[in-house]
């Protein structure tokens, strides 16, 4: 039983013991990005065909969608492609077979 004793006790003193992580530096905050009036939905591709996510966010009341295109400096570009009236819902599918992603974008309302 000793034995049994000392075993535990050495297992047990051996366990490697919890390292506690402090965050030194915390994120910072970045500057804003305009992405229009009331966005209603967003997506992430490589939209511009490199390495880089991008984001595109669908903007409801401005009848607009805003892609922002990101870069090796983890800057994004902001472009924003024509679309129809207030788009509401979007999705990332490569739909002719091409191997480059399409972007699709619903409208809530049409002409």
């Amino acid at each position: 039983l000793f034995i049994a004793g000392v075993i535990i006790g050495v297992i047990l003193g051996t366990k490697s013991k919890t390292t506690k992580y402090v965050c030194e530096k915390p994120f910072q905050l970045s500057d804003p990005f305009n992405t229009g009036k009331y966005p209603s939905s967003s997506v992430l591709g490589y939209f511009d065909n490199d390495t880089y996510l991008d984001i595109a966010i669908s903007n409801s009341l401005e009848n607009s969608v805003t892609l922002l295109l990101g870069d090796k400096e983890q800057i994004f570009r902001t472009t924003r492609p024509a679309t129809g009236d207030a788009p509401s819902s979007m999705v990332v599918v490569d739909l002719n077979n091409d191997t480059k992603i399409d972007l699709v974008v619903t409208n809530t309302v049409g002409k």
